[in-house]
């Protein structure tokens, strides 16, 4: 045959052979593909959904897929930012192609598992950032990174007030500390908070950044005079 037929002939087995048991496969192979990093796996469920002109259910099938190892790994936050990185970075590149369908249903998937605990997750996400700003780490580069990846998960939180009041609590504890008067990984985080939810979500959390240095600047003066 010619390489031309030889093509439309592989093309149109797969098509009868696969088309009827497409969801099961895609199932199966999603299962070991990505609990298994395996992105030679997603890119075989890839290039046989695009055989047959089934993105769409693939993309619905990779939704519930993350959505339910997110919630099995009880949106911890450490291991969620792992999940989510592997995620975005080497299975949909590397095993989806990039494609936008699919990279929407790893959204989906993801703020449905995190909605569903809104405001222990909220808390988490706080804590989480609250252990970094404290720590002693001081490489510039990677706390940032740090922070951008935690605040990652905030952008796709729903209930951004809880978040608010549980990371204001940590940032009076950090001020009263002293942990965080000219710390700019403090202001990073809150430049990326405004960033995504305006300047009257961050106004409050600034204001506390003003009063605190305003009290220092006070009781300094009063202590000179």
């Amino acid at each position: 045959f010619p390489e031309s037929m030889e093509v439309v002939l592989s093309t149109t087995v797969k098509k009868c052979l696969i088309g009827d048991r497409l969801g099961v496969l895609c199932g199966s192979l999603l299962a070991g593909g990505i609990d298994n990093h395996d992105t030679a796996v997603c890119e075989q469920v890839y290039e046989l959904c695009a055989v047959n002109e089934n993105i769409p259910q693939l993309a619905s099938a990779i939704m519930e897929k993350v959505k339910a190892t997110c919630v099995k790994l009880q949106v911890v936050i450490p291991e969620t930012i792992a999940f989510k990185d592997t995620l975005e970075t080497r299975i949909l590149c590397d095993g989806f192609k990039g494609d936008p369908q699919i990279s929407t249903a790893i959204k989906e998937g993801l703020e449905a598992a995190i909605n569903q605990r809104t405001l222990q997750v909220a808390e988490q996400i706080a804590q989480h950032l609250h252990k970094i700003l404290t720590s002693a780490v001081t490489d510039v580069d990677g706390k940032k990174t740090e922070i951008t990846k935690g605040l990652s998960l905030f952008r796709l939180l729903q209930g951004k007030e809880s978040f608010e009041v549980f990371y204001k609590q940590f940032l009076a504890e950090r001020l009263l500390r002293k942990q965080s008067i000219g710390n700019d990984f403090g202001h990073f985080a809150i430049e990326v908070m405004r960033e995504e939810c305006g300047a009257a979500f961050t106004s409050r959390m600034e204001g506390m950044f003003r009063d605190t240095s305003n009290s220092r600047d006070t009781q300094s003066a009063f202590q000179k005079s």
